[in-house]
């Protein structure tokens, strides 16, 4: 899908350093989760840390290429 396409194409590129120290928040959070055997958590931190992953990557691409079309941008929300 073009998500898929989108992250394979640039990885990294599409990420702040801010938007990377988020990350690197995040991951710790679900292990920290995983640690503690609390599934819910974990699952609900792997659900939060990829919306805010395909928010970050819509962004950059318009950021980057604002000829792309946002609506369909947009759409990988519901992924």
């Amino acid at each position: 899908n073009l998500l898929e396409q989108q992250c394979i194409k640039h990885r990294l590129e599409y990420f702040t350093d801010g938007r990377l120290m988020e990350v690197v928040k995040e991951h710790r959070k679900i292990l920290d989760a995983i640690e503690k055997k609390d599934l819910k958590q974990a699952i609900d931190m792997v659900k939060e840390h990829n919306k805010n992953t395909v928010n970050s990557i819509i962004a950059s691409s318009h950021r980057k290429n604002p000829s792309i079309e946002l609506k369909k941008l947009t759409s990988l929300r519901a992924i």
